[in-house]
């Protein structure tokens, strides 16, 4: 399958597009700059949290500044409606692109207001709202002198900001800040998403996005190794339900989770995946769990290990080759028996998929010598998940978390290049990169499932999603890793309808498992329909 999604540009490739529309397909550059302006416009009057009888218009020297004196020109011929606006060059205005050039002197002629940059220290609180228009995707330098005084005032004076494509300060490919950057609260995006807007700080920094089509035509760029995003309306595509079916058609998933004391973890990842549609659950936990499980999951077949390894591993062996695929490590613990479950796992002769999460990530990272085992060394391609974040990537690859953080996309890629592995890198925007460089990103989470707890939750449905795919041969890496994106979009979506119904702070796992069912209540109706008439 090719599952649609949408397109994530770098500022390269945004560049080459636009160049095409207009030096190939001759679709002039005012045009779009008009276009532009136009869809902002639309934006900053049809939103009610923006008071426009008194705009300010910050621009720059180049076409991200052309774009916001375009935007001026329209609210200007709009002060009959009680629209008013205001123009400031910030930075030098003798030093402007050709078409920003053209829109000045075109605004000129309109009439429309200009005034000093100076000027706004002392007028700021005239303004009812302020455009940003400053730099577009083109800024890589340190933003200095009076340009930093602007954006420090303005992200302080208790105005909306709406920014032209990027909020003027960041990277558009990395999201890192350029000295300082607008705090904007709604970002009109124009044609395409920028890389760097879904990357941190950046995306704590771009508010509420909307991305506005102005005819840039998109179809010349190779984007394989692009981030991608799938849509919500997508998700019911990655499901399989049948209205002649049974438990077995849907696949039974093993949970090698909970340790003593640690029960909790293998019952929510378990839950999970029987709310995202597995046929059945399996969970293989510590001894002392059983009784636990079986009372808060009695849809669960619960089978248990002791302490003794010889046997542990006998037992699991038996379970593994019932399953279609294992979730292994949730709250599983390091102890001796942990290390070698997880080392008979990784060496089961059948190409079972798995993925791993929390304490087997954390064995192998204490454990370098498990990486040699047959599922990574053996020469033959496996379906295997790792679900790390930042800290246990770290400590997998002994890079620091802060260097991790700094571009999250390109260390999930080179794991997952590196060892044949798919990676989920969990943060706010979580991203998923396959073993030929495939790359998902995930920009739905809210901080309510920033508790212990909602990584179990994940690996369960990852567990249940993969399952559809995971016996097909002749599935892509690229398939796979479209599963594994849409198990992390119905994780946040299940979190974004828990948050709806209860709010960030008081929402818990256990709620995230029940608002999978409104998500995916929707996906499928195989009831047969009789009526009499």
């Amino acid at each position: 399958m090719n599952a649609p999604y949408l397109p994530v540009l770098t500022c390269e490739q945004m560049k080459a597009c636009d160049d095409y529309t207009i030096n190939t397909l001759g679709v002039h550059s005012q045009t779009l700059m008009e276009r532009a302006a136009a869809r902002a416009a639309d934006v900053l009057l049809g939103d009610g949290r923006f008071d426009t009888k008194n705009v300010l218009v910050l621009v720059g020297g180049g076409n991200n500044g052309g774009d916001g004196i375009a935007l001026a020109r329209i609210l200007n011929s709009k002060s009959s409606q009680n629209v008013g606006v205001a123009v400031s060059f910030v930075g030098n205005p003798q030093k402007t692109s050709v078409e920003c050039d053209r829109q000045y002197r075109l605004a000129l002629d309109e009439g429309v207001k200009f005034v000093t940059a100076q000027s706004i220290f002392q007028s700021i609180d005239e303004y009812s709202c302020i455009v940003d228009a400053i730099f577009g995707i083109g800024l890589v330098r340190d933003i200095e002198g009076v340009i930093f005084d602007v954006i420090q005032l303005i992200n302080n004076c208790g105005k909306k900001i709406l920014s032209v494509d990027v909020p003027s300060g960041i990277d558009a490919d990395t999201g890192l800040v350029c000295g300082i950057a607008v705090r904007a609260d709604v970002t009109v995006c124009i044609q395409a998403l920028k890389r760097g807007l879904l990357l941190f700080p950046a995306a704590h920094l771009a508010g509420e996005i909307r991305v506005c089509d102005i005819g840039i035509d998109l179809s010349t760029v190779d984007t394989k190794e692009n981030l991608r995003i799938l849509d919500k309306t997508n998700l019911p595509e990655f499901f399989s339900r049948r209205r002649r079916s049974n438990k077995g058609s849907y696949g039974k998933v093993l949970f090698v989770c909970g340790s003593r004391g640690m029960s909790g973890a293998a019952y929510l990842s378990a839950s999970a995946a029987l709310r995202s549609g597995i046929g059945l659950a399996h969970v293989f936990t510590h001894e002392d769990n059983r009784i636990i499980i079986q009372s808060q999951l009695p849809e669960a077949i619960v089978s248990t290990y002791s302490d003794d390894v010889a046997s542990a591993k006998l037992a699991l062996n038996q379970s593994l080759a019932a399953a279609d695929l294992a979730v292994i490590g949730c709250g599983l613990g390091k102890s001796e028996t942990a290390v070698a479950l997880l080392e008979h796992a990784l060496n089961f002769e059948e190409k079972t998929p798995l993925v791993l999460d929390a304490d087997a990530l954390n064995i192998l990272s204490e454990n370098p010598r498990l990486w040699l085992t047959k599922r990574f060394s053996g020469g033959e391609k496996h379906i295997t998940v790792i679900t790390p974040h930042p800290a246990e990537l770290a400590r997998l690859t002994g890079i620091s978390v802060s260097e991790i953080l700094q571009d999250i996309p390109f260390y999930a890629k080179k794991f997952a290049r590196e060892h044949g592995v798919f990676v989920v890198l969990k943060d706010a925007h979580t991203v998923i990169a396959s073993p030929d460089s495939v790359c998902f990103i995930n920009p739905h989470a809210n901080s309510g499932m920033a508790k212990g707890g909602s990584g179990d939750v994940l690996a369960g449905i990852i567990g249940a999603l993969l399952e559809n795919v995971a016996f097909n041969l002749d599935a892509s890496d690229s398939d796979v890793a479209s599963y594994i994106a849409a198990a992390v979009l119905l994780h946040s979506l299940a979190g974004e309808a828990a948050r709806e119904a209860i709010g960030e702070v008081s929402m818990l796992p256990t709620d995230l498992i029940n608002c999978i069912s409104f998500v995916a209540k929707d996906f499928f109706d195989t009831t047969t329909k009789i009526e009499y008439v």
